[in-house]
Parts: C-alpha cells; structure tokens; sequence
C-alpha cells in the first residue's frame, strides 16, 4: 500500500519514504527487503491457527492434513513446540483459509480443533484503529481552488478546523474517561479530575489530531488507571507506554472512536498550552496563519511537535511586533508604558496590560517578585509560568505605529524568509525572552542539538531536540520561500507534480550510488589484500632473522 506525502512516497509495508517519482518506487518494489515482505503479507493471510488438545506429534499424520484440506490445499502445517497442542495450517489460496475460518473449528481424531487468524507476537502491543484521515491530508491540491494564496489559507484554515460534532465526540470521550477514573479519586466533581492540553485546548487542533489529556493524579496510580480502563466497556485497545520521563496511557474511545493520549500530573503541558491560546486570542485573525504553519510542516514531515513549529511562528510575531511578550508583561520585566520607553527588539510597536500593571503597582517597592505564597502557587515543578492572561493593549510607536496588521499571506512568506536566513548554529528561538538569544546563555542543563527552541517555562527543555541537521531545514525553508514566491500558489509547496526529468534524475543518481558502492567493495578487498600480503613478509622475516 502507497501513500502520497508530499514530495515522498510512504511504504507501509516496509516503513519506508522514497522519493515521489516512478523510478525510485520500482526500484523499491524490486528490492529484496519489500519482496519478501509481500511474501510475508501473502503467507500470513493463508495461515490459520488451529488450536486443540491434538498432540503435536498427530499434526504430522495424513488424517491432520485430510481434515484441514476440506477447505482447499493445504501447503504445510507447522506445529508448535513438542510440548504444546497447537500448530499453523498454511493454505495454497486465500479463500481456502477464509473458509476455514468461517467453519470455526473441525474435528481431528475426536478431538475438537478451533480455528482462528493467525495472531499477533504476545510482545506487540495492540494496533488501534488508523486514525480519520482528515480532508486537507487527502488532496490538498484538489481541494485548494483559491485564486490566490490568501484565499487558499482561508481554504485551508477551514478545512483544518473541527466541526461541532467532532469536538462534542472528543468533549463526550473525555467526559467518559474522568467517569471511568472517578473511582481512584475523592474529587467531587469527575470532570475536574482531567484537563485536555495541546491542540485540542489550544484551538488549533487538526481532524485527525489525537486528544491529550492530563489527569490530576499521582503517577503512580498508573497501574490501576490502566486496569480499569481495559475492564471498561467504553474504551478499547488500551496501552501501558512505559517510560521515565513521562508514562502515558493510550485508549480508543469505542463509541466515537477518538484516541486518547492520557498522562498523569502533566501540569507544565497544561501550562504552555494556556500560554499558547492566550497567544491565539491576542489577534484572533491570525488563527488562520497558525494553521497553515502547522499543516506544512506536517506535510513535509518534519521532526518538528506541532508546539515547537507553534513557538517558531510565535517568536517570528513577536520579532515583528506583531504579537506581545506574555511573560514579560506578567513579571514585570518589560515595561514599555510609554511609546518612547518601547525596546527596538520589540519592533514597531509596543505593548502594555493595565491589569498586570496594576498588581505591579500594588506590590512591595521593594520586593520585585510576588510575596512568597502567590509565588508558590505560580511555580509548577520549580518552574516560574506566570504569563499576562489578559488582553494587552497595543501602544504606538511614531507615525508607522498605526499601520494595519499585515496579512497572512505576507506573514507565511516572512516566515519562511525569516528561518531560512536564522543563524540556527549560534542563536536559539526564545519565546520568554521575546527575541531569539545567543545558545551561549541558554540553561546549564539545556540539551543543545542542531537547532534549539527554548520551552517558555520548563528552560532546561528542548523542544526541537529531535531535529538532528539545521542545514535542511534551511533548505527546505529556502526552497519553499522561492518556490511561492514564483507562483504565489499554496498547492505548489504540499504537491509538486513529478516530471520525467525527475525520473531520469533519480535513475541516475541510483546508478551512481551503486556504482560508488561496487568502486567501494574493490577497494576494500584490494586493501585487504595487500596487508595480508605484508603480514605475510613480515613473518619471513622474522623467521629468518631467528634462524
């Protein structure tokens, strides 16, 4: 099974990418390794489980073989170890196997025999169904019809936003899971006992976006939370995903199918995830530029989370003084009251909040930070995530100050302009600090990789620490740039079509990088040669040297 990605073809099959052209998708037809997966595939859908108090030495007799070949020919019949009682009946066509699966169970030597597909490995967890494929993933350059690359993120924007009845499905799976997991709380309100973080609360979530939940519970109740829900009816394929940093538990909600990724006492994700609507509600117009952001880095597969594609289009805004610094404004460490006292990174314009101001005001002169008691309830796992949760208001700065909000379209062109030309290898993306900071002064414990995106609250995390090559990045973001800047057309960077000279350059360099890798063998071989030969000398030497 294909799936056309963008520029790349997905073999499900194998778990590969190759490139979007003929040529490279018959050269992996033709490989080794996907071969003898469709040969995998094709056995497995001919194997049926027979299971029974049969012996295992009786799966070798004739009458075995009779019994099963009622159905069709049977191929082989693998049994299992001596001292089990079952065995694997291959069939030489599909429908002879599905035709002894619909009989259910035979009769061999009067014992009874059940008859079931082949199953899993006992260490595999269970695969949930696939998710809804959303309309905008299908085909983007279908669907956009927009004259322009305006009305085509608009277009876009639309299709990525949920419909009623899909966000009363994830609101109802939600309220299920508190219901279920009411039992291991003394809450008195079940609802209060899960807060939904990420896209799905931040308004920027996807159709076939999964939905993140934080239960106010201790980590280690885990176990149990688990137990439950694979006793409950209304959830299905339920899975324990251990790990250090963060366990989690993943569920399908069996009535509305909506998956559930479920971690416990998360409260830093919560807490980012307010900043990040907070963010969307300072200018509610550019909600259709943050899902336009999101949808092409999707498309493209970056290693990127959703949030730290969000934060690189917030640090962008703030850059260009279109969006405000949130933190700076609830602590007090930005105060551009005036136009003339604005800083110049904040770019054309500065912001102000009344009400952080006026809880400024009405603090001690002499202590900067909030009394003690305020300040602990500010600090979730050690880390200060105050932020200004109210409307700021825009101050202006000079004549230019009061020109109008550029469009989205402008936006998504600076976007790519602006990190195509970011200095990944000596700056790091800093949304506390409202511009991109040296990587010199990041955290102690910051782990630095090849492009660093700081976490507004938790400073020590990496968010784009996955990313392991800035270069392409840059590439991608310049060659994306040029590319929409010579068409003005949304739908030339999610499906360009492939030409024959694409092809034929794929054929080439293929050829070429085998050609590389035969020159390579031989000289290794030749090498090798010729420090045996020496060895050899050597040891002649040394012989007659003794004698």
């Amino acid at each position: 099974k294909w799936r056309p990605n963008n520029r790349m073809f997905r073999c499900e099959l194998c778990a590969v990418t190759v490139p979007l052209d003929a040529a490279s998708q018959q050269l992996h037809e033709q490989g080794s390794k996907h071969r003898a997966a469709v040969q995998r595939q094709d056995e497995a859908s001919r194997t049926v489980f027979c299971r029974g108090k049969l012996p295992c030495s009786q799966w070798y007799t004739p009458q075995a073989k009779a019994a099963l070949a009622v159905f069709g020919a049977v191929e082989r019949i693998d049994p299992g170890p001596p001292e089990k009682t079952f065995a694997f009946a291959v069939f030489e066509r599909r429908e002879a196997a599905e035709a002894a699966l619909h009989a259910a169970k035979i009769t061999i030597e009067d014992h009874v025999i059940h008859l079931q597909p082949k199953k899993a490995p006992a260490h595999s967890s269970p695969a949930p169904p696939p998710p809804q494929t959303s309309p905008q993933r299908q085909a983007p350059a279908v669907l956009l019809q927009g004259a322009c690359l305006l009305e085509q993120m608009k277009q876009l924007a639309s299709l990525c936003t949920l419909r009623p009845a899909q966000q009363t499905a994830r609101d109802t799976a939600v309220g299920d899971l508190a219901r279920v997991l009411a039992a291991l709380s003394s809450h008195p309100n079940p609802e209060g006992l899960t807060q939904v973080f990420g896209s799905g609360s931040s308004g920027l979530a996807a159709l076939d976006s999964d939905v993140d939940v934080s239960v106010n519970l201790d980590r280690a109740e885990i176990g149990a939370a688990f137990q439950l829900l694979r006793k409950s009816s209304a959830f299905s394929f339920v899975v324990h995903i251990k790990s250090q940093h963060c366990p989690l538990l993943r569920a399908v909600h069996t009535p509305t199918q909506v998956r559930l990724d479920i971690t416990f006492s998360n409260n830093l994700a919560v807490e980012n995830t307010r900043l990040i609507r907070q963010y969307t509600l300072v200018q509610p117009s550019l909600r259709c530029l943050f899902a336009v952001v999101r949808h092409w880095a999707k498309q493209h597969e970056l290693k990127l989370s959703g949030y730290t594609v969000t934060l690189l289009l917030i640090q962008y805004l703030q850059v260009r003084g279109i969006l405000p610094n949130l933190q700076r404004l609830a602590t007090g460490a930005d105060k551009p009251h005036s136009p003339a006292a604005a800083s110049p990174a904040c770019g054309a314009a500065a912001w102000q909040c009344s009400q952080c101001h006026a809880d400024l005001v009405q603090r001690p002169k002499r202590a900067r930070m909030p009394p003690a008691d305020s300040r602990d309830a500010e600090l979730v796992h050690g880390w200060d995530c105050r932020f200004c949760s109210h409307q700021p208001e825009l101050l202006g700065q000079g004549e230019g100050a009061a020109d109008p909000l550029p469009l989205p379209d402008v936006l998504f062109r600076g976007f790519l302009e602006f990190y195509a030309a970011f200095d990944f290898a000596e700056k790091a993306v800093s949304v506390r600090s409202g511009q991109p900071i040296s990587r010199d002064i990041l955290h102690l414990e910051f782990k630095r990789s090849a492009v660093c995106v700081e976490d507004p609250f938790e400073l020590s995390h990496n968010t784009a620490q996955n990313l392991t090559s800035a270069s392409d990045l840059s590439h991608l973001l310049q060659h994306d740039a040029e590319v929409l800047k010579a068409t003005d057309d949304l739908r030339a960077l999610f499906q360009p079509p492939a030409t024959e000279a694409a092809v034929a350059a794929a054929q080439t360099v293929h050829n070429t990088e085998k050609h590389e890798k035969k020159e390579d063998k031989t000289t290794k071989k030749s090498t090798n040669n010729n420090k045996k030969k020496k060895n050899k000398n050597n040891k002649k030497r040394s012989v007659c040297v003794c004698v």
